[in-house]
Order: structure tokens, then C-alpha cells, then sequence
């Protein structure tokens, strides 16, 4: 029986004896291959794993030849059942046999099957599936990507010893739980979680002080090491201890400071109706932020829910304006889009950002993981009061990490159709259902709509009326706009006319019904259109040109939809629909328009959100060669819009999401010219803004709709609008997918252009996992194509990201010209945008050069020009090079200045990796500003992003940088191990820059540990590297690094010699460190 292992050493065992498996490739074939048994595992990707990024030349037929050596050990293997096989299959390899055969399959099994039955039963499978572990997984493997598997195992055995520890709890078997986590926690020493399950275990049996000697060494080592505190359940757990224990907090570790009280933003809506009655029901609500009952707990979260229309958003609001008393910190309000009729709901992660912004925090400074930031949130609700209101949530999982503190002080109250079940069932939540208004307040809010003298007139007809409505708000509303547009005729008459026109129709539709018919036959036309608007809140001129009709007489229609009531005016020129009344305005519009009016009124709709978004971009801006022609003026008035101004991106920005959902919804009708033309015309802003998953889900539609239409040019460019957004989205797999096929599409349809960029799109994409090779030859021949096609802007973009990969291989002068040739090329093609971003590069490269005028000049013109354009990622660039300007000529009040202005741009950055460059940078500069704490918290960011795109290059500097400051802080263990880390990242890579900078860091590592000749070794070549790369301000510090070595100790070589040559750099360029190195040299 075959029995492959790779959760410890890779190896293949059956009959009991090792398999003679052969050379280390053919090892670490084989473990990737049973890894993923019986799926097909690509050529490519084992040859990645094989070769850690550097494959020879023939590394596929080296490939089959491994293939050949497996086959032949696994066919001398004798199967008790089931089949074992290797096959080459297209593009890939195929290992084919039972997955029991597998340690990696055999662990997950038993992981899955412990998700349910009896506790026992859940621990008996995991323990089982522990138990195949026999060391860290592909022990012997060696390689960036290896690496990552390695890690990726890891947290999976994280996830079972974690399981496996809450239900040894649930058993009593804490004695068990503990061994588990101990040896955990020596691989993990800074998991809050697994530290809060060992506090939980070493209280149970009793073991008081060794929780909180755990908690108190976790906060200190979290404080000394990460700059953070402890999160909010490890901390609660932890003063709980400590104040059972009598003991006090520990000195600078767990005390946090209550945060600044901040004004805040996302301020509640203004009421969209008056409020009658719900008496009962704020009476319930008052719970909220007032002190519980003797001996109760508080509840700090309400859940008020009913149908549509039921006046829910109103009853929060109304509650939330007279309670404003209780919540002196704030009432934010976001809505949540959970039955939103074209958009997605919102994203957890996109809330709590929201959330924290509206709480004071700088945009620099959210955290760019998901669980980070929800943590930081609900720690900046500790000792505030604040009301959070969630509208119209869709179900459990879209609000429960957002769920105050319990004891906090702060509130939420939250919307929804739905009762929730189970967030009512697994926290203590109130809860409230709206439904009809009694009687009373029914006609008190007819009187308010209608006059109250009319009401009293006619008591009995009244009641009759709102009775027949059904007493929702919604219905009262609309029908009582339906008794104003009749003020002559008896409520008597109306009533009788409503009972009898539609009987036992469903009394919201009724009320809506008998409005539409009292509307004039323009102001139909126009509500009917209104079924069609993709979004539910909108511009007097989309329903211009959705409806096909002038603009003054759509603004006279719009106005009359308001006094029926079936409008809210949101802003001047723009309105909001209600979700039900935009429900019945498309049956409405379906059942009077044909099909072929309702696909050319989203032509039109489509063909004019183009024209505007053509009119607020900068024309410069699409690098993309036109691809729609011929596109005709819809009917009627063209929308009067900002042209390319401040004012026309702010109108993109406003109106972004309602584009978003105009692509998605034309998609859908059949309107796949219109969609994948507004996609296209979007493609300008878009480069410059982050689009997010609203854009990504768009240019998806927008590709669909290419590729049905028929034309394949506009099917490429889609492609690469949506392997862009893959991009910066970081879904690296799905990005080479799309410029894969983008390329095939345009070869098929002999675009060269297209192909041209889409060589250019892998060309980054390899880039940016730090297969530079790779990368060059895909940009090399994306570089021919532009060439043979005399495109300066397609020349200009290959060979802007050819010096880069120059820059990152630490050829300074050969990416410096480079970088000025592309700038060139752009400034020749007139184009701002290809200008800014070439003249941000050109100053780095000067900067790193020590060509300090040079780099100010460059930096100063990318920045006028960023910030004409908007574009944050030159700002950001641009001001990064302007501080590291001043901090490496000593000027660290300016350094500083810049680097804060440069932290406003990060959060709007469109490339994550780009990201991460930059706070590596602004740490660098803080660090040099003797500023540690904020330097590490820059590095560790620049971590987080790196490691969640796969940028090794973004890796392994951000890990030097941290190893620096472990250097500098004496914590030589820790630097030692990000030294290790940036090692790992650096193979395979050719990042020489870097790897000096880890040297200088290793060697004063191997100084401190009295490792001498090791260390002066390490700063030489450190010297040497800077050299062959022209960097002289590096090459100054590692030569300063290696004369203070020898000028201590005696035997390592005169320091004269590197001192004197550091001098004359310093001098040269103006650095600070040369007088130093003078003072060094007079000793």
C-alpha cells in the first residue's frame, strides 16, 4: 500500500519500505503532485516550485523527465484497491490515485469529518488528524514558493489544534488542551488567540498564576516587538485575570489611553417623511445606552425589523435624533445595500473601514488586513458612546463582526427584512418587528400629507381609506399623494374608487397603482422609465435620457413624481426612489414597453453616463487605443456636465457606483455595446482611482458582454480592463487568466496593439511574485510589438517597467535611462498621466543615485502634475522621494513633513504593491527620524500588503527594514530571524540592492555576537554590491559600517581605507554622515 508523506520529511513508503524516489526535484514533484492527487497540476507551476522562480532552459523536458522516474517507482507498487497513476495531461501532470494514500488528504478528511456529531466524536477526528504530522510540512523542500505552501499547512494545523483545543474545553480535557497549545505557541509567539485559549485552560485547572504570567508576557512581547497592545477579547480576558489575582497591570504593556473624543462623519440621513405613531415601539428601543436593571446585563444591540415599506429606516432615525443626548460621541449611519435592487451588499471589511474613518482615524493609518481593522474598531469604541445605525442589512454574517463591545458604552441598532434568528439566538440582542401603523397614527399621517381639516371632515371615509391601504407608512404615504392630486373629491369617493378599481390586489401595489393612474401622461411615461434606472438614486438628466425626453420636461415630471409622493429629492438634481416603488415601476415598464424600447432606452442610458464620464475625464488619461466607433448622440438634450476639471472627478467619484451598476444592469438587458463602451471610457479614471469590488464586478459584465456581442477587438480590451483589476485586487491567478486570453483574443483577431499590451499585462503580473526573468522577456516582446507599431505610449509603458525591473536588480544607471526614456516617449505622445508616473520614477532612481537636485527637480514636476490630474499614486511617489531627499541630507523636520503628506495619498493608491513600496519608504525615513515605533508599524503594513499580493520584492525589503530596527534596538534574536525571512524572499531573485542592505544588518548582528571577521566580511561585500550598482549613499553606510568594525576592534584591517573612500562620497553628495566619518578618521 502506498503511503506519501509531506506534512514532515517528503517521502513515499510501501510494504513498509522507503521508496526509492531519487533526487531532491523528483521529491519535491512528487510531494506537489500528491498535494493535489487527482486534480491537474500545471507545467508552470511545478516548474515554478521546482526551480524557485529560475528554471533552465529546459526545464520542461527535464520536467517529463522526472515524470518518467516517478512512473516507473509507482508502477512496481501493489494496491490493496483503487488505481495509481502519473499521466501527462495538457498543460500539466496528473497524479491519479486514493487520497487515503496521502498524509496531506488523510488530515483533511479527518478535519472535515470532526465539523459535527457528538464533542467526543469531533475529538477522536481531530486528534486523528494531528497525528499525521510528523514535522513541518515538506521538511528538505527549499523555495519561495515552497515556502508558501509551507505556511499555508501551517495554518490549516493552526486551525485543528485550535478546533481541537475548544472541544477538549467543552470535554474538560484541559490537561490535553494545554500540551496542544504549548506547542503552539513556540511556533506562534505573538497568536493572540492561541494565547487567550491557554489563559482560558490554565485558569480552569486552577493554575491562576501561570495565566497571568502568559498574559503578561504576551502584552509585554507585543508592545516590545509588533508596537500594538493586545486585542480586545485577549485583553478583557487578561484584566479579568488581574483583578481576580489582585495583581495590577503590568507597567506599559496592557494600559490603553482612552481615545481622543473626535467628530465624527457618515452623520444620519434627514427623515425622508413625517413621523406618527410607534409609540410601543421607541418605549422598546430605549433600552439602548440607558443602565440596565439591577442585576441585568446591558443590551447594547437592537434589530428592528418588518417588510417593505414598514417605515423601519424612519422608526431608527426618529429614535436615534430624540436619543442624541445618550451618544455624545457620534451617530453614524451607513447604509448597508442588502436588498439593493442592482448592487451588492456592502462588504463587511468596506464597512469597517467606513466606520473607522468616521471614528477619526487617518486613511494612512487603517490597517490593511480585514481582522485588523475590525479589531481597531471595536477597540475604538472602548469608553465611547457612540450609535451606529446599519440600515437594511441582508442577513447575520454581513454585521456580526461589526458588533459593539458589550461593555463599551457605544450602541448599534440595525434594519432589516428579515428577524435575524440567528444573531438574535447567539448574542443578547433586542429585537422589535414593525408592521402595520394602528389606526391613529395612521390618519394622524394622512392629516399631515392631505390637511387635517380634510381628515376631520370626512372621519369614517378617512379610516375607511387608510384601512384599505393597509396602514404602512409607504402605502399611507403614496396613497395619500394619490388624495392630493385630487383635492376637489370627497375621501369617500376616493376610498369607494380604490375598493372598487383593484379589489383584493396587494395593498402596497394597489396604493401604487391607483397614484401612477392620478399622474399625467408625461409624468407616467417618465415613472414608468424609472424601472429601468440601475441604481435608486439618480440625476434629473439619466432619467433624460433613459426616458428619451427633454430635460426641462423631465425636471416638470420629476418635481410632479415628488408632490405624488413617489420621489424623495436627495439634492438639486438629484432624487431617490424607494425600493418598492422602483419594484412596481419595473412591472409597469415591462408591461407597456417592448422589449426592443426597454434595450434602447439603456442604450441610452449607457451611450449617455459615456458622454458624461468622456466629459469629466482627462482625455489624456485612456493609454488604450479607441476601440468603440461609431457609437450615435442618443434623442434629445445632452446632460450638462463638469468638464475634465477637479469638479468633473468629483462628479466620478459621487457617481462611480451608479456607473458600476449601469454596466452590470446593460449587461444584463442585452445592451453589450453600451455596457463595454461605458467600461472602456471608464478605463482612464479608474487607473487612477482604486476601482474596488464594485468596479471589478463591473468589468466583468462589461467582458461578458464583449464577448457575446460579437467583437473581439472590444472582447481583448476587456480582458485587460479586467486583468487590471485582478491586479490590483491581488487575485494574481485570475489577472493571468484574463491577459492570457486577451492575448490569444487579439492574436486571433490580429489586434497587435492588444497583444502588445496584453505581453505587457503577464509581463507585470510575473513581476510582481518577483519572477523577473520571466517578466523581462514578456515585456521585452511587448516592447518589439510597440515598436514595429511605432506607439510611443505602449513603448513607453514596457520600457517604464523594464528600468524597473532594472532598479529592483540594483543597475541604477541602467534603469535611470530607462526611466528617461520613457518620460521621453510620454512627454513626445502628450500624454499627463504617463508623464507624472515617468517623472516619479526618473526622481527614485536619482534619489538612490545620491543626485539629490536632480531628484527634487523630477520629484517637483511629478507632483504638480499628480496632483493636477488627481493622481494619487504619483503624489505619493513623488512626495516619498522628496522625504527621503531631506532625511538623507539631515533634514528631519522636513523629512517628516513630507512623509505625512505622503501617507494621505497611500490609502487611495490603486496597486497594493505600490503600497508597500511606499510605506517602506515613509518607515525608512521615519526610522532615520530616530521615530522607531511608527517606522516598524510602516514596515509591518508593508509586510501585510506584500505577503497578501505575493510581492516578494515588497517582502524582502520591508523584512530587511525590520531587521534594521531589531539591530538598532539590540533585539538581535528578532532581527535575526527577519534576516531569515528576507533571505528566503530574496532567493531565486536577483534583488542586489536588498540583499546588501541584509548584509550590512547581518553583519551587525555577527558584531554583536562577536563574530568579527564574519561581520567586516559582510559589510565589504555589502560595499561591493553598492558599487557595482552605483548606489553611493548605500555604499557609504556599509563602508562607514565597516571602518566603526575595524576602528573597535584590533586585527580587523585599517579603517582608514574604508573610511576615507566613504568620506569622499559623503562629501561629494552632502550626507550628513560625513562629518562622522571625519571625526572617525581624526581618532
Amino acid at each position: 500500500m502506498l503511503d506519501v508523506r509531506i506534512l514532515g520529511p517528503v517521502r513515499a513508503t510501501s510494504g513498509g519500505g522507503d521508496l526509492a524516489i531519487g533526487h531532491p526535484r523528483h521529491r519535491c514533484m512528487l510531494a506537489v503532485l500528491a498535494a493535489g492527487a487527482n486534480t491537474v497540476v500545471s507545467s508552470d507551476r511545478l516548474i515554478e516550485l521546482l526551480w524557485d522562480g529560475n528554471p533552465p532552459r529546459r526545464a520542461r523536458n527535464l520536467l517529463s523527465g522526472y515524470a518518467v522516474g516517478i512512473r516507473k517507482v509507482l508502477t512496481t507498487i501493489e494496491m490493496d484497491s483503487g488505481a495509481v497513476g502519473l499521466t501527462a495531461r495538457e498543460g500539466g501532470y496528473l497524479l491519479e490515485l486514493p487520497p487515503e494514500c496521502v498524509d496531506l488528504h488523510r488530515f483533511r478528511g479527518n478535519a472535515a469529518r470532526a465539523r459535527g456529531g457528538a464533542a467526543s466524536d469531533r475529538a477522536e477526528h481531530l486528534r486523528a488528524a494531528l497525528t499525521e504530522w510528523q514535522g513541518p510540512a515538506l521538511s528538505g523542500m527549499r523555495g519561495f514558493g515552497i515556502e508558501t505552501m509551507r505556511v499555508g499547512l501551517a495554518n490549516e494545523r493552526r486551525t485543528v489544534v485550535l478546533d481541537l483545543a475548544d472541544v477538549s474545553a467543552e470535554l474538560g480535557r484541559y490537561d490535553a488542551a494545554i500540551r496542544d497549545l504549548e506547542e503552539l505557541a513556540v511556533d506562534l509567539p505573538y497568536d493572540e488567540a492561541v494565547a487567550l485559549r491557554m489563559m482560558t485552560a490554565y485558569s480552569a485547572v486552577g493554575d491562576q498564576a501561570a495565566a497571568v504570567r502568559l498574559y503578561t508576557a504576551m502584552a509585554h512581547r507585543l508592545v516590545r516587538d509588533l508596537r500594538t497592545t493586545p486585542g480586545p477579547a485577549l485583553r478583557e480576558a487578561g484584566e479579568l485575570l488581574l483583578r481576580q489575582t489582585d495583581l495590577g497591570p503590568e507597567p506599559d504593556a496592557v494600559v490603553v489611553a482612552p481615545p481622543a473624543r473626535t467628530r465624527v462623519r457618515l452623520p444620519l440621513p434627514p427623515a425622508p417623511d413625517p413621523f406618527a405613531g410607534r409609540a410601543t415601539e421607541l418605549d422598546r428601543l430605549d433600552v439602548l445606552g440607558a443602565p440596565p436593571p439591577a442585576g441585568d446585563s446591558p443590551s447594547n444591540v437592537f434589530v428592528i425589523s418588518g417588510i417593505a415599506g414598514s417605515g423601519k429606516t424612519a422608526l431608527a432615525i426618529e429614535w436615534a435624533r430624540r436619543r442624541q443626548d445618550r451618544f455624545p460621541d457620534g451617530r453614524l449611519f451607513v447604509t448597508m445595500r442588502g436588498h439593493h435592487p442592482t448592487l451588492d451588499p456592502l462588504d463587511p471589511s468596506e464597512i469597517v473601514a467606513r466606520l473607522l474613518l468616521a471614528l477619526g482615524v487617518v486613511a494612512a493609518d487603517l490597517p490593511p488586513l480585514p481582522g485588523n481593522r475590525i479589531a481597531m474598531y471595536r477597540t475604538m469604541l472602548v469608553n465611547r458612546r457612540v450609535l451606529i445605525v446599519l440600515d437594511d442589512i441582508a442577513d447575520t454574517d454581513q454585521v456580526h463582526d461589526l458588533l459593539p463591545p458589550e461593555d463599551g458604552g457605544s450602541a448599534m441598532l440595525i434594519t432589516s427584512r428579515g428577524r435575524l434568528p440567528e444573531l438574535l439566538a447567539r448574542y443578547r440582542v433586542g429585537s422589535v418587528t414593525v408592521s402595520s401603523l394602528d389606526e391613529a397614527a395612521a390618519l394622524e399621517l394622512l392629516s399631515i400629507f392631505v390637511g387635517a381639516e380634510r381628515v376631520r371632515r370626512e372621519p369614517e371615509a378617512a379610516a375607511r381609506f387608510v384601512r384599505w391601504l393597509g396602514g404602512l407608512p409607504l402605502t399611507v404615504r403614496v396613497g395619500a399623494g394619490y388624495a392630493r392630486s385630487r383635492p376637489d373629491d370627497p375621501l369617500a369617493l376616493l376610498a369607494t374608487d380604490m375598493v372598487d378599481t383593484a379589489p383584493g390586489d396587494p395593498m402596497i401595489s394597489l396604493a401604487l397603482e391607483m397614484s401612477y393612474r392620478r399622474l399625467t401622461s408625461e409624468e407616467r411615461r417618465i415613472f414608468r422609465w424609472l424601472g429601468l434606472m440601475p441604481a435608486t438614486q439618480f440625476a434629473d438628466w439619466a432619467v433624460a435620457a433613459l426616458a428619451d425626453y427633454p430635460a426641462a420636461g423631465t425636471a416638470r415630471c420629476l418635481v410632479g413624481l415628488v408632490r405624488a409622493n413617489l420621489l424623495y429629492e436627495s439634492g438639486s438634481g438629484r432624487y431617490q426612489l424607494h425600493d418598492m416603488v422602483k419594484w412596481y415601476a419595473s412591472t409597469v415598464v415591462i408591461a407597456h414597453e417592448s422589449h426592443a424600447e426597454r434595450a434602447a432606452a439603456m442604450t441610452r442610458l449607457l451611450w449617455c453616463y459615456r458622454r458624461a464620464v468622456e466629459r469629466a475625464s482627462h482625455a489624456d488619461l485612456i493609454a488604450r487605443e479607441e476601440i468603440h466607433r461609431g457609437a450615435g448622440p442618443a434623442d434629445g438634450a445632452e446632460p450638462g456636465l463638469p468638464g475634465a476639471s477637479r469638479a468633473g472627478l468629483t462628479w466620478l467619484d459621487e457617481e462611480r457606483s451608479n456607473i458600476c451598476a449601469a454596466i452590470k444592469a446593460g449587461s444584463a438587458a442585452g445592451s453589450e455595446r453600451g455596457a463595454w463602451q461605458l467600461a472602456d471610457a471608464m478605463s482612464g479614471y479608474i487607473r487612477l482611482h482604486p476601482g474596488g469590488a464594485d468596479w471589478t464586478a463591473a468589468i466583468r459584465a462589461a467582458t461578458s458582454a464583449a464577448e457575446r456581442s460579437g467583437n473581439r477587438r472590444a472582447h481583448a480590451a476587456m480582458l485587460l480592463g479586467t486583468a487590471d483589476a485582478e491586479y490590483r485586487e491581488g487575485n494574481r491567478a485570475a489577472e493571468l487568466e484574463s491577459a492570457g486570453r486577451a492575448r490569444d483574443v487579439s492574436v486571433a483577431v490580429g489586434w497587435r496593439g492588444g497583444e502588445g499590451l496584453a505581453l505587457a499585462a503577464l509581463g507585470r503580473s510575473w513581476w510582481s511574485v518577483g519572477e523577473i526573468g520571466l517578466a523581462s522577456r514578456y515585456l521585452r516582446w511587448s516592447l518589439d510589438v510597440h515598436r514595429e507599431l511605432g506607439d510611443p505610449a505602449g513603448q513607453a509603458n514596457a520600457i517604464g517597467r523594464l528600468a524597473r525591473i532594472e532598479h529592483d536588480r540594483g543597475r541604477l544607471d541602467e534603469a535611470l535611462r530607462g526611466y528617461v526614456v520613457a518620460a521621453e516617449l510620454t512627454e513626445a505622445g502628450k500624454s499627463k498621466f504617463g508623464q507624472a508616473r515617468a517623472a516619479a520614477y526618473v526622481a527614485l532612481a536619482c534619489c538612490d543615485l545620491g543626485r539629490y537636485p536632480e531628484a527634487g527637480e523630477w520629484s517637483a514636476l511629478a507632483l504638480g502634475l499628480s496632483r493636477e490630474l488627481d493622481f494619487a499614486e504619483g503624489v505619493a511617489m513623488s512626495l516619498a522621494c522628496r522625504a527621503m531627499i531631506a532625511s538623507a541630507l539631515g533634514d528631519q523636520m522636513q523629512a517628516i513633513a513630507r512623509a505625512r503628506e505622503a501617507r494621505l495619498a497611500i490609502p487611495h493608491l490603486s496597486d497594493p504593491r505600490l503600497e508597500a513600496d511606499c510605506l517602506t519608504l515613509l518607515g525608512r525615513v521615519e526610522a532615520g527620524a530616530g521615530r522607531f515605533g511608527p517606522a516598524v508599524s510602516s514596515f509591518d503594513k508593508a509586510l501585510q500588503v506584500s505577503a497578501r499580493t505575493g510581492y516578494r520584492q515588497g517582502i524582502a525589503r520591508a523584512e530587511a527594514e525590520c531587521a534594521a530596527q531589531h539591530s538598532r534596538g539590540g533585539r538581535y534574536d528578532d532581527a535575526a530571524q527577519s534576516i531569515r525571512r528576507a533571505y528566503r524572499a530574496l532567493r531565486g531573485g536577483d534583488l542586489r540592492l536588498v540583499h546588501a542592505q541584509v548584509l550590512i544588518t547581518e553583519g551587525d548582528v555577527l558584531l554583536a555576537a562577536g563574530r568579527w571577521d564574519a561581520a567586516v566580511a559582510g559589510y565589504r561585500t555589502a560595499a561591493l554590491r553598492y558599487r557595482e550598482a552605483a548606489d553611493p549613499v548605500g555604499e557609504v553606510r556599509a563602508l562607514l559600517s565597516w571602518g566603526r568594525a575595524a576602528a573597535t576592534v584590533s586585527g580587523l584591517g585599517r579603517p582608514s581605507r574604508p573610511l576615507r573612500r566613504a568620506l569622499g562620497l559623503a562629501e561629494r553628495l552632502g550626507l550628513p554622515e560625513g562629518a562622522i566619518i571625519g571625526d572617525l578618521l581624526h581618532r
